[in-house]
């Protein structure tokens, strides 16, 4: 994929339930897609058919704030620790898709 290469590391939020494998989905696989098309858009390597994202050169720092299961994502005091830990990283760019 065009992901290839780009993740420099990637921390799940989410908690898992071994009931429902897609609530909390501890892996980097985005069942809906919104998250991967978006940081291909961002950090996406050039592949056949695709040219590649605005920074192809950009590793990605992935932080999974919401369940696969239905896309709801796990509120502020989540995505405030998730933001910390990104910056903690020195990430200085970020998107929350």
């Amino acid at each position: 994929t065009s992901l290839n290469g780009a993740v420099a590391s990637y921390t799940s939020y989410v908690p898992a339930d071994p009931s429902n494998p897609n609530y909390g989905n501890q892996g980097i696989d985005d069942v809906f897609g919104h998250g991967t098309v978006a940081a291909q858009v961002a950090a996406g390597r050039s592949v056949t058919g695709f040219r590649g994202g605005v920074a192809p050169g950009a590793m990605l720092h992935v932080a999974r704030v919401c369940r696969d299961s239905d896309g709801l994502c796990l509120g502020n005091p989540v995505i405030t620790q998730a933001t910390r830990d990104l910056l903690a990283r020195s990430v200085r760019i970020f998107t929350q898709s």
